[in-house]
């Protein structure tokens, strides 16, 4: 976006400078009114709002705008302050600036050039603050100005200020390189993961790279493998925590992971909420794990839950067989602190034996291989 932002206009008006861009090939037809003084906004925004009757065409418009209306004014209904449209709208409003898109030919090049003729010419100078991004207006105006023409626009160029940065000790570290699992999302790329970590949230969100006071100039935080980081809340007990468990489930999925729900919830919350033990709704549960995994993923997961029951407690419990058991239960866990996850771990096991009954007998071996002491 290329910018004119006009400072003192004492011995000038408004309405005189827009008429010079007009004379120099602004195209008003396209392009609008080049600068707007706080009595056109007022018009624009405030006026508008306070009189919706006159202004909005259709019954639909009236709704629409009234209820834009009473968010500026926090729901009471009375007539809204410049000031609030301000506070609303302040990005639309910037009093005695110009502003135009130059890129993708969004504007003309008729109008580029009267913008950089404008910014460049002797009688104007005094009347402009500064100006922003003219190299690029040059370049796709295609116009070379004279070197008096150039110095003018050079010594009005504001550079772009840098973002300030957070104290040293509030930026984000490099640290965070884990979390309670790891969870497919989206992407056309293969084996791509987020990390997924508890945090001071009240649903799932990503989190960012704070480095800056302005938030808006963070990005995401990766870790060293270039995966995002996905935090989730600490859940309450009782029913409260079944919602909030869902409702971040429901938030994870449209930010684009793609786990199916019980093994998400079960293995970010583990244990937190029971799991059905007779056979007919595991096989059930495991139905939905064989609509969202492949058989490669179903074993991935599968073998991940075994490490993580033989890893509580690696020295003296482990996740056991049992062939003689029906093939919803023939795993158990030498404890009762990890039942939902022993559950799902079920229910992994009657998805691959659902698919590839060979591959579910092999699996035996390499689940006793998974313990890390």
């Amino acid at each position: 976006m290329f910018r004119i932002q006009l400072g003192n206009i004492t011995g000038t008006t408004i309405e005189a400078l827009n008429q010079k861009l007009y004379d120099l090939g602004w195209n008003q037809k396209e392009s609008g009114q080049p600068f707007r003084d706080k009595a056109y906004y007022k018009w624009q925004f405030q006026d508008f709002f306070n009189n919706l009757d006159g202004c909005a065409e259709k019954a639909e418009q009236l709704d629409y705008a009234n209820q834009q209306r009473l968010a500026l004014t926090g729901g009471v209904d009375r007539d809204c302050t410049y000031e609030e449209c301000l506070a609303a709208y302040g990005s639309e409003m910037q009093e005695n600036q110009l502003c135009i898109d130059i890129n993708f030919d969004r504007t003309d090049k008729k109008t580029m050039i009267a913008c950089a003729l404008f910014a460049s010419g002797e009688t104007n100078k005094e009347f402009i603050e500064y100006v922003q991004y003219s190299e690029d207006l040059l370049s796709k105006s295609e116009l070379t100005l004279d070197a008096e023409g150039q110095k003018i626009l050079e010594s009005l160029e504001k550079a772009e200020e840098e973002p300030e940065l957070l104290p040293e000790d509030e930026r984000m570290d490099r640290s965070i390189q884990g979390g309670v699992m790891l969870a497919k999302y989206w992407s056309p790329a293969p084996d791509n993961f987020v990390h997924i970590i508890f945090g001071n949230v009240e649903d799932a969100s990503f989190l960012k790279n704070r480095q800056h006071v302005d938030s808006d100039y963070d990005n995401l935080y990766r870790c060293d493998k270039k995966r995002g980081v996905l935090m989730v809340p600490q859940i309450p007990f009782g029913q409260q925590g079944v919602e909030v468990a869902k409702n971040a489930f429901h938030m994870a999925s449209t930010l684009g992971v793609q786990e199916n729900p019980y093994y998400f919830i079960h293995m970010v919350w583990k244990n937190a909420f029971g799991l059905p033990e007779n056979q007919k709704e595991r096989k059930e549960i495991a139905a939905t794990l064989n609509e969202s995994y492949t058989i490669e993923e179903l074993e991935a997961r599968f073998l991940n839950v075994v490490s993580h029951l033989n890893n509580h407690y690696p020295t003296y419990r482990r996740a056991i067989y049992d062939p003689k058991k029906g093939t919803t239960n023939r795993w158990s866990y030498q404890g009762t602190d990890q039942n939902s996850v022993t559950a799902l771990l079920n229910c992994l096991y009657q998805a691959i034996w659902n698919v590839n009954r060979e591959l579910a007998y092999s699996i035996v071996d390499a689940a006793s291989k998974t313990v890390t002491v």
